[in-house]
C-alpha cells in the first residue's frame, strides 16, 4: 500500500466507523413502519412457471479498438421439470478506441437489447410462462436512458423512420432474430442515410458513431415498448441493489434504511408510480423532477404505471427491490411475492442466479476468445 494511503487510513478510520454507527441512530421507527409490513413468508412448493433472463459483456482494449463480447440467455423453471435453457444470443465485434469514454454505456445498451429480444423470444415460444424475472428496473432504465442528438439533429427523423421497421421486420414475427440491428445493419443504415443526403456523405462518415449510437437507443426503446405492450403482467423486475430514495426521502437509499432497521422478513406497501419516467436532480438542496420525453413511442412509454416494493424473503438476508410494470394493490402484491418466494434460495430467486451463471463472460472467457481469433496487437500497456 502507498505510504500516504496507509497514514490516511489511520486518520479516517474513526470518522468512517462513526458514519455507519450514526446511521442506526438516525432511523425513526415510526416513519419506517408507516409503509412497512412485517411478514413471515412460508416456503411452499413451486406451482408457477418462472423464467428469467440475464446478459453480460466484457472487452479487451487494444491501441486501435476494443474487442468485445456480448451474451444473453433465458432459462425456464417448470414445477417438477427442472431448468430449461432458451433463447441464447451472442455477439463478438470491435469498437474504435475513439469511443473509449462511452464504451461501457454502449456495450451496456447492446447487452440490454439482446436481453430484451431473448425475453420476447422466450415469451412468444412459451405462452405458458407465468412470470418472467428481469434483473434490474425497466422504469429506472427508461428514466436513465440518454440519447445524444448533438451534431446529428438533421438526421434524427430519418433514423426514427428507419427504426420503425424493427417491430414489423422482427419483433412481430414468430421467430425473432436475436441480434442487434445497430451492429448487423450498421452499413445498411449508414448507406440509407447517405442515399437521402448525397451531398453530405463525408459528414455522415464522420458522424457514423453518433448515428449508430442514437439508433441503438431507438432500438432499445422499441424493444421495451413491445415487451410491455404484450407481456407486462408477466414481468417482475428484481434489483439486488437500489439507490432510490422515493419511499422515505432520506439521505441514504430506502433499501439501506430498511436493511439497518430490521433483520426480519417484510414487504413495504405497494407504491404506485403513475407519472411515467422522470429524472431527479437537486437544486439548492431541493429535489426536482423532470419528465422524460422519448423521440419515439413517447405516449406508450409515458402512460405506463409501475408498482414498487422492497422485501426480504429470508431472515437477515439482503433487502431486494421488486418492480411491476403495472398497478397492483397490497393484496395482489402479497400474492405475487408469495409466489416469487417459492423460487427463492437464501432470499433471492434461484432462477436469476442460474441465468447469471449461465451467461456471465469472465476474463478467462475473453482470453480464450482473443486466443482463438489469434489477435497479437499492442494494447498500449505492454511495457507495464
Amino acid at each position: 500500500m502507498l505510504e500516504a494511503l496507509y497514514y490516511k487510513t489511520i486518520d479516517r478510520r474513526e470518522q468512517l466507523q462513526n458514519y455507519f454507527k450514526n446511521i442506526k441512530r438516525e432511523i425513526i421507527a415510526e416513519e419506517i413502519e408507516k409503509k412497512y409490513n412485517q411478514y413471515d413468508y412460508k416456503q411452499e412448493k413451486q406451482s408457477k412457471i418462472f423464467a428469467s433472463v440475464d446478459g453480460s459483456f466484457n472487452k479487451k482494449k487494444y491501441m486501435a479498438c476494443f474487442i468485445y463480447a456480448l451474451s444473453s440467455q433465458t432459462i425456464i423453471s417448470k414445477p417438477n421439470e427442472g431448468i430449461i435453457k432458451e433463447s441464447a444470443a451472442a455477439e463478438i465485434n470491435q469498437i474504435s478506441t475513439i469511443q473509449a469514454g462511452n464504451i461501457d454505456r454502449i456495450l451496456s445498451r447492446y447487452m440490454d437489447i439482446l436481453e430484451l429480444k431473448s425475453t420476447i423470444d422466450t415469451l412468444k415460444k412459451h405462452p405458458e410462462i407465468d412470470y418472467m424475472l428481469l434483473d434490474g428496473s425497466i422504469g429506472g432504465k427508461l428514466s436513465n436512458l440518454r440519447l445524444d442528438n448533438r451534431k446529428i439533429e438533421q438526421y434524427i427523423n430519418l433514423l426514427i423512420g428507419l427504426s420503425r421497421t424493427i417491430t414489423s421486420e422482427n419483433l412481430e414475427k414468430d421467430e425473432i432474430n436475436l441480434s442487434i440491428d445497430a451492429i448487423t445493419k450498421k452499413d445498411e443504415i449508414i448507406n440509407k442515410i447517405k442515399k437521402e443526403n448525397p451531398l453530405n456523405t463525408l459528414n455522415i462518415d464522420k458522424l457514423e458513431n453518433s448515428l449508430i449510437n442514437y439508433y441503438s437507443g431507438l432500438e432499445e426503446l422499441t424493444c421495451i415498448a413491445y415487451l410491455l405492450e404484450n407481456y407486462k403482467e408477466k414481468i417482475i423486475c428484481v434489483s439486488k441493489t437500489s439507490s432510490t430514495t422515493k419511499l422515505y426521502n432520506k439521505k441514504i437509499p430506502d433499501a439501506a434504511l430498511l436493511e439497518y432497521y430490521s433483520k426480519k422478513t417484510f414487504y413495504t406497501d405497494a407504491t404506485p408510480e403513475e407519472h411515467g419516467p422522470i429524472r431527479l436532480f437537486y437544486q439548492n438542496d431541493i429535489r426536482q423532477k423532470i419528465p422524460v420525453k422519448f423521440p419515439i413511442l413517447d405516449n406508450e412509454l409515458r402512460k405506463l404505471n409501475y408498482t414498487t416494493t422492497f422485501t426480504r424473503f429470508k431472515y437477515n438476508k439482503n433487502v431486494i427491490k421488486i418492480e411491476l410494470p403495472y398497478k397492483v394493490d397490497n393484496n395482489k402484491l402479497k400474492e405475487i411475492l408469495n409466489e416469487l418466494n417459492t423460487s427463492n434460495i437464501e432470499g433471492y430467486p434461484y432462477i436469476l442466479e442460474k441465468a447469471h451463471d449461465e451467461v456471465v463472460i469472465k476474463q478467462k472467457d475473453m482470453d480464450t476468445i482473443i486466443n482463438r481469433i489469434e489477435i497479437n496487437e499492442k494494447t498500449g500497456r505492454d511495457m507495464l
